[in-house]
């Protein structure tokens, strides 16, 4: 199946995809595959959804490397997030949804996540004020060591199979 999209960034990263011959694969919740040692376990888009913001069709994966998990949520909102919760999401690591808006990191996701780590992507002074106050405020009040990339800048993170070791050290 190939990825079909009128949002005109998806129409160039189609169109390059075609020029260098790579395959596009929709992926779906519920499907999983391996790369690797790593599993991969599809969460979201829904089949089926027809909910009208695009931002809730946002790939979401949960990735197993040994006994290390990751989940990157990608920019689904809350109304996706109790999707996500029913697919038993804990990980290690988990990319803050949404860059940290108002509409993402529900006290209740982030209870099922119980991340020891959590990143979010987000630009420095961004128009949106991502991210917001309040929801890093959940990620302090849960003890989740959390990186911003605004402050912070590039982040990595190495797992091993048995533990998630960050680096730069958190501001």
């Amino acid at each position: 199946m190939v990825l079909e999209s009128p949002v005109p960034e998806f129409v160039k990263v189609k169109e390059t995809a075609k020029l260098f011959h790579v395959e596009q694969l929709v992926r779906l919740a519920g499907q999983s595959f391996d790369f690797g040692s790593l599993h991969v376990r599809v969460l979201n888009p829904q089949p089926g959804w027809t909910g009208k913001d695009p931002d809730d069709q946002s790939l979401v994966l949960r990735m197993q490397y040994g006994q290390t998990l990751v989940l990157l949520v990608g920019d689904a909102h809350k109304r996706i997030e109790q999707f996500l919760i029913a697919e038993s999401p804990q990980a290690d690591l988990l990319k803050v949804g949404h860059h940290g808006s108002a509409t993402s990191s529900s006290p209740e996701f982030l209870a099922a996540v119980k991340p020891r780590f959590a990143v979010v992507s987000v630009g420095f002074y961004n128009s949106f004020r991502h991210p917001r106050p309040e929801v890093m405020q959940r990620y302090t009040g849960a003890h989740v060591t959390t990186y911003r990339t605004d402050l912070a800048g590039a982040v990595s993170f190495y797992l091993d199979g048995t533990q998630v070791v960050a680096t730069p050290v958190p501001r």
